[in-house]
Formats: structure tokens, C-alpha cells, sequence
């Protein structure tokens, strides 16, 4: 789903045009990874093909079928890697309910659950937790402020030589830039953010190029910090790692994002991460 946020044109006397969203065509990682992205006739994402330039193992490529039953309002994706297939099945609002594997029985491998509201104008579904089944980890809270994620609270429980452990990943994530994650059909959120669908089994690749309805962050963060730890019954919480990121963007005249970097700008940290080219690009020209 395509949203439109405004962006202005800051030339005096000129009216506030909305930009228009754009179909991502490949988005190139600095170690030379490359995802492409096909549509069909709708410019629904069809295929997608990540190639690992590190690993070839982790090259995939998956082909998107859609089943919209309109008569019960059932609505899937079917989800094809090599001799794989996994469905996605959405809820009565269109927001994604389970991630499962096709086969007999089928597996589901995880489950969602939201918030919803309903402000002045609009209805909003923002995705509370998930449940991966096949592990036991789950996200357990997530806070939202104005469309974007800003706290997490991921579990897992671990037993190590017979002790069990609980092992915690907060995030924290912060926009000190607002720059937009709704230009695009891609969900760059999902990219830079494993850790957000960290519980799902969806592939991080999969989660960006086919995003769904109540996990879309408005915006994209600038700032984010990663805090792990671990814990056990009756004892005190271990921290055992933080790791601060930070990442800047660079824009095209209409606020659509071109590349992602890590670092700023201001301090000499930037470092290029990705390569964003949309389909009708002049490159394609």
C-alpha cells in the first residue's frame, strides 16, 4: 500500500504540492547485495530477487501470487522461495495475522497482534507484538507516537546447562530528521530495523519489498539505540551489549530517498550504505 505525505516546495508564492510515491526498482548495497523488484500489471510487487554478494546460500528469489477472495473478504499471500512456500493471511482490517509455511498440516511460524483507534478522519492499526512459534520469542510491547515506532521490547528464553535465561532486546528509536518512509512502496523501516519483525521469520528482505498494513513507521529513524541483556528468575538484569546507530538520507528535489547512509553528515561519520533507483529513473531513460 502507497501512502502520500506533503512535501513543500520552498520557493515564496509556490503551493504545497504532495509527492508523489514512487515504485523502487533496485536497492544496491554497498557490499555490492542487490535487491529488484518485479511488477504486474497493477504494480503490485510480483518477484523479488536478492542476490548476496557475500553469500550465495542467502540469494532468493521469491515470487508473490495474491488471493483475494472478495465473496468472504479472505485475503492471502502466497510466498514462493525455491521449494518453499509460506503464506501470509490477513486480518479483518488487511493488517497480517500469521506468517505460515505451506505444507501437511501448515506451520504457522508466527502471530501478530495490534492496536487500532480511530482518530478524526482516519483509523490507525499499529502493530503491538508477535509470537514466533517456532522459538518462543516474541516481541512483547511496542510503543507508537504519531505513526512511528519509538520503544521496543523483544524476548526470548534461553536454557544454557540446565539454567533458563531471559534474554531482552530493548530499541529505542528516534527522528531527528522526519524524512519520509511512505514515498516509496518499499518499507525502509523493515530494512534498517531487523529488529523490529525480529520475532516473525519473515525474511528482513521480504518484510521491506512487501510491506503490510499496521507495521509501517511513517518515517524512518535517525537515531537508534540497541541495548541487549539477559536475566534470570530471582536475580538481577545483565546488561551485555548497547549499539548506537545512527543513519542519514539523501533525497531527491521531491523528498524521495536516493541513498542511505550510516553516520552524519556534520561530524564526518557518513558512510553509504544504500542505493536506492526507482522504476522510470532517468537512468532508465
Amino acid at each position: 500500500m502507497l501512502f502520500a505525505l506533503t512535501s513543500c516546495d520552498k520557493e515564496e508564492g509556490t503551493k504545497y504540492e504532495p509527492a508523489q510515491p514512487l515504485y523502487v526498482d533496485t536497492i544496491t548495497h554497498v557490499d555490492g547485495s542487490v535487491i529488484s523488484l518485479e511488477y504486474d500489471s497493477d504494480m503490485r510487487v510480483k518477484g523479488v530477487n536478492y542476490v548476496d554478494a557475500n553469500d550465495k546460500s542467502k540469494s532468493c528469489y521469491y515470487e508473490i501470487k495474491y488471493n483475494l477472495d472478495m465473496t468472504n473478504n479472505n485475503v492471502t499471500f502466497d510466498i514462493i522461495c525455491g521449494d518453499k512456500k509460506y503464506i501470509m493471511k490477513f486480518n479483518e482490517y488487511g493488517a497480517l495475522s500469521q506468517f505460515v509455511l505451506d505444507g501437511s498440516p501448515q506451520k504457522i511460524l508466527s502471530t501478530f497482534v495490534y492496536n487500532n483507534y480511530t482518530s478524526i478522519g482516519a483509523f490507525h492499526l499499529e502493530l503491538q507484538g508477535m509470537v514466533d512459534n517456532l522459538t518462543g520469542g516474541e516481541a512483547k510491547r511496542i510503543d507508537w507516537s504519531y505513526g512511528t515506532p519509538v520503544n521496543q521490547i523483544n524476548e526470548i528464553r534461553k536454557t544454557i546447562d540446565g539454567v533458563t535465561y531471559t534474554y531482552s532486546t530493548s530499541v529505542q528509536y528516534s527522528y531527528l530528521a522526519y524524512r519520509s518512509n511512505v514515498h516509496a512502496n518499499v518499507n525502509f523501516f523493515n530494512l534498517l530495523m531487523p529488529e523490529f519483525l525480529e520475532h516473525s521469520n519473515i525474511p528482513t528482505v521480504l518484510a521491506a519489498t512487501v510491506s503490510v498494513f499496521g507495521t509501517r513507521s511513517a518515517y524512518i529513524p535517525t537515531d537508534v539505540t540497541v541495548v541487549k541483556g539477559r536475566s534470570i528468575a530471582g536475580e538481577n538484569y545483565v546488561k551485555l551489549s548497547e549499539e548506537e546507530r545512527e543513519f542519514t538520507y539523501d533525497t531527491d528535489e521531491k523528498g524521495h530517498i536516493i541513498k542511505i547512509n550510516t553516520g552524519k553528515d556534520d561530524d564526518d561519520t557518513k558512510e553509504l550504505l544504500y542505493t536506492i533507483k526507482y522504476v522510470g529513473s532517468e537512468e532508465d531513460k
